[in-house]
């Protein structure tokens, strides 16, 4: 019977290799997003120890992005040949360990801070390129939506505990010992994905186990029978230009949030630093909102919904829906007002995971983490241009948000009308 000595009870009846790679996969998420958080906050308290400008503030800010840049293609290209799992092992231990080195940099120079910034970059651009190599290969169609769901909560649920929990550390122990914390936990992590045991056989490479309820093979080792990536065919292909195109539009709005928006509502609303946490209330929407999302696009998958009329609705949702609230947010009357219109462009946004942000791997599913990493090298372009340039326009406009927040509407906008005319949703190898 269920549940006696020698028979898996019902939950481990139904866990399997693919779900803890989901789950490993969603806590590397989380750690990541905390430390590229954890800067926006404790920027105020290095800038005033510091007398930093707006100016410099924006190069700090921006530096991740450098390296972040640089390794996401390597990233792909390591996962396919390496392994996804143990790609990302390593991946998170780079990032942690330049995580914990940020105090020491920052207290050296400003160069100091952006080459150990950079680094830290370098070590997270890999992240997401082994994830979609692992999904590609371990996790079955039907399945992947609320797969990357649940690994997207990871972005929302690191946010949040660096928004409530950075200002009480700094507040109590000073901001150094943030960083010090954070990069424990990702040490923390690695530890424990060599402790369950989760090696490349069980992450991109070899993948002979599990099989879903349909019976078919659950990866089937996508990766390892996949030729060599064509990178001239994708790079001119329509419809990796048009999930390209989407990418790069989300995330002009998404890293502006993420990077300034403790800077808008100090600015704007008079919120001291030991209040910031407040801000982590969008981001809770968010996280309990990305899982419920994937749920319902799978669902409308298996209900026999067309899956390029599937991505492009939750496009429309997760980008059409932010441009809208970032005309408003600037007109917003009290902080409550900007925390609420900060909850629906975070809602309406989680739509993207089962949009854009997945048709990756409906057009490329053995080679999901090479594309992830061609989009996203070219995602980082807001990060590079868009976050420094926040900076400037504040400084140029008296501290003016107003042309911030429209030019990030109109691009976002723009982004979404590209993917919804050249989307496309069938395997184009």
């Amino acid at each position: 019977m269920p549940g006696a000595p020698g028979h898996p009870g019902p939950l481990l009846a139904w866990w399997q290799k693919r779900h803890t790679l989901t789950a490993l996969c969603a806590g590397s998420v989380v750690i990541s997003y905390s430390d590229r958080v954890n800067m926006s906050v404790t920027i105020l308290d290095m800038a005033e120890e510091n007398g930093w400008d707006e100016r410099t503030k924006g190069v700090v800010l921006s530096s991740f992005f450098f390296g972040y840049i640089v390794t996401q293609l390597a990233g792909g290209f390591l996962a396919l040949r390496l392994g996804g799992g143990r790609t990302l092992n390593a991946a998170v231990f780079l990032w942690s360990l330049f995580t914990l080195l940020t105090p020491a940099a920052a207290k050296t120079s400003v160069g100091a801070l952006f080459v150990c910034r950079v680094a830290m970059g370098m070590g997270e651009g890999m992240g997401f390129p082994c994830i979609y190599t692992i999904l590609g290969a371990c996790v079955p169609e039907a399945e992947r939506a609320r797969s990357m769901g649940i690994i997207q909560a990871g972005v929302p649920l690191g946010q949040v505990a660096a928004f409530f929990s950075v200002p009480l550390i700094s507040a109590r122990v000073g901001w150094e010992l943030v960083f010090v914390f954070f990069a424990s936990l990702g040490f923390l992590w690695n530890l424990l994905w060599l402790g369950l045991g989760v090696d490349d056989r069980d992450a991109g490479v070899n993948l002979r186990q599990d099989k879903d309820k349909s019976g078919d093979a659950e990866g089937g080792s996508a990766a390892e029978a996949a030729p060599k990536p064509p990178l001239g065919f994708f790079l001119s292909n329509v419809a990796v230009l048009a999930v390209t195109a989407a990418h790069i539009c989300h995330n002009w709005g998404w890293w502006l949030l993420m990077s300034w928006l403790p800077t808008f509502m100090h600015a704007k609303f008079g919120l001291e630093k030991s209040s910031l946490s407040i801000i982590f209330l969008p981001y809770f929407v968010m996280f309990l909102s990305f899982p419920a999302v994937g749920v319902l696009a799978d669902a409308a998958y298996r209900r026999g919904g067309p899956k390029l009329r599937i991505r492009k609705l939750f496009t429309a949702v997760g980008m059409f829906g932010p441009a809208f609230g970032y005309l408003l947010l600037n007109s917003m009357p009290t902080q409550r007002a900007a925390i609420a219109l900060m909850c629906f462009v975070f809602l309406a946004g989680t739509a993207m995971g089962s949009g854009a942000l997945i048709n990756h791997l409906d057009i490329a599913p053995a080679h999901a983490g090479i594309l992830m990493g061609i989009s996203n090298t070219a995602a980082c372009v807001p990060g590079i241009i868009g976050v420094p340039l926040t900076g400037f326009l504040l400084q140029e406009n008296a501290g003016d948000w107003g042309a911030v927040f429209n030019l990030a509407s109109l691009v976002t906008a723009a982004g979404c009308i590209v993917f919804l005319v050249y989307a496309r949703a069938e395997p184009i190898l």
